[in-house]
Formats: C-alpha cells, sequence, structure tokens
C-alpha cells in the first residue's frame, strides 16, 4: 500500500522541510494541498524547487484543492456551488491552476469537493452549478491526463457515496474516498469502503468518534482499521493520512501514523 501525507496537517514547516520529514518517516508520497504557507500558484513563484525535492526523495504526489483559506477568508468558499456567478467561476479557475500544477508535478490526480449547499439555494439548481463546474474542469483535467477527484464530505452539498454516484452518472468525474468521511454520513461504512475502494482514484484516512466529522489519529477514535486496512490496502492509488488539527505536532504525528498502518497490516497477515 502507498501511504501519503496531506500537507494540511504541517502548517508550521515549509514544503521542502515537509517532504525530507515524510521521506524521512518511510511515506511514498503527500498530497499538496494548495494553500499560502506551502504552494499556492496565485501567490508562489515558480513550483520548480518543490518538483526537484520531490523527484529527489522518490515522492508521488496528489494536489489538492480543499483547503480551508484557499480563495477567501470565509471556509472552503467559494465553491462549485456558490449562489454567486464569479465565486462559482473563481473556483473553476482554480482548480485549472491546480491540474496545471499537478501537470507541472508530474502527478495524475487533484481533488476536491462540492461545497456546501448555502441557505435558500434550491438543491436542483445547485446540481446544475455543479454540473456544469464539473464538466469544464473535467475537459480541462482530460486533455492533460488528470483526473478531477470529487469528494464526499459531511455538510457538503456532496456528503455520500450516493451522491457522488448520482453526479457521476451525469459527469465521469473521478473520485476520492475518505476513510473518516464514510464513518460520519453513512449506515453500513465497512460495506461501503468494501464496495467503493475499488473506484478510488485517491484515498483519505483518519479516525472518527461518534460520527463528528473532526480528524483524529488513528486508534483515538472508533474505527476499526483492523477490519478497514485489509479492505484498502490492494489499491492502485495513494492513502494519504489527513490530520490539519496537528500541525503543532506534526512529525510524531506523521510518525505515529505510519507505524500505526504498519503494525495492523502486519497482524492482518499474521492473522491469514
Amino acid at each position: 500500500m502507498k501511504i501519503g501525507y496531506v500537507t494540511s496537517g504541517f502548517t508550521n514547516h515549509n514544503i521542502n522541510e515537509v517532504i525530507r520529514i515524510l521521506n524521512k518517516l518511510g511515506y511514498n508520497g503527500l498530497e499538496l494541498v494548495l494553500d499560502k504557507q506551502h504552494y499556492h500558484p496565485y501567490y508562489s513563484s515558480s513550483i520548480k524547487d518543490i518538483k526537484k525535492i520531490i523527484k529527489q526523495n522518490g515522492m508521488e504526489v496528489v494536489v489538492g484543492t480543499g483547503g480551508r483559506f484557499a480563495l477567501t477568508e470565509i471556509k472552503h468558499e467559494p465553491t462549485f456551488v456558490n449562489p454567486d456567478e464569479k465565486g462559482r467561476r473563481d473556483r473553476i479557475e482554480f482548480t485549472k491552476k491546480a491540474i496545471d500544477t499537478c501537470v507541472e508535478l508530474d502527478g495524475s490526480v487533484v481533488t476536491g469537493h462540492s461545497g456546501k449547499l448555502q441557505d435558500d439555494l434550491s438543491p436542483v439548481t445547485a446540481e446544475q452549478w455543479l454540473i456544469e463546474g464539473l464538466s469544464e474542469v473535467h475537459d480541462y483535467a482530460n486533455d492533460f491526463g488528470i483526473t478531477f477527484a470529487l469528494e464526499p464530505e459531511p455538510g457538503m452539498f456532496i456528503q455520500s457515496l450516493n451522491d457522488w454516484f448520482s453526479i457521476n452518472k451525469q459527469i465521469n468525474v473521478g473520485f476520492c474516498l475518505d476513510i473518516g468521511h464514510v464513518f460520519c454520513t453513512e449506515d453500513d461504512p465497512i460495506t461501503v469502503v468494501d464496495n467503493s475502494a475499488k473506484l478510488a482514484d485517491n484515498i483519505h484516512i483518519e479516525d472518527i468518534k461518534d460520527q463528528l466529522h473532526k480528524h483524529l489519529l488513528l486508534g483515538d477514535g472508533d474505527i476499526d482499521f483492523g477490519k478497514v486496512l485489509p479492505l484498502i490496502s490492494h489499491v492502485d492509488c495513494m492513502v494519504n493520512v489527513e490530520l490539519h488539527d496537528y500541525s503543532n505536532v506534526a512529525e510524531t504525528t506523521a510518525k505515529e501514523s505510519i507505524d500505526k498502518i504498519r503494525s495492523i497490516l502486519r497482524d492482518c497477515r499474521k492473522s491469514t
């Protein structure tokens, strides 16, 4: 299994430090979330130095567009379903920049979410806007051989696997499976993980407690990773640890996470 780490969990480190730390700990890659701390296509001058150190360390890369304040001071906004037409256009153009970044880094996957359904907005209208935005993004990504992987997220317009399927029937969008999100939104999360892992272009992993959408260290929540990890251990895509609220102990957290994953996988192999 290829194990990566999402850079939003390292906001106190520059990106060169992040890559070196992750490589030292044995990670296979990273998900580079576009933000002003590590790399932002609107504020950073060049991606060449990042590409160089990624290559030097033999890392794979996924590009993430889900930064909390990447575009405005309002969390996650604007999105594909923002009521303001300019806001939706800003999200589409930002996603295209993420695709450009992915191409420059020799990656193949860009991740993102739908956005939150705002008050008084019709779900029918939101779906129309989302399809329009994703269609443009998909066509742009497809020209470069990049997959845009839509991530269902609790509280967003697209928050469950069924929501993703309903969109995918209309536009052939990729899929980002978040293990913790599944345990927030699905009645039978183990079955959902089992059935959907083979569809995933990217996977996020973290623990969840009491179905509350707060990313926790593996082992600090309710998820039985002894059941989950074998279901995703043979996927082709990277499995990225996503712990955005642990930057003050980022290196320790990254080490504990990969050690935990390896230990569980070893135990699973011994029991078979």
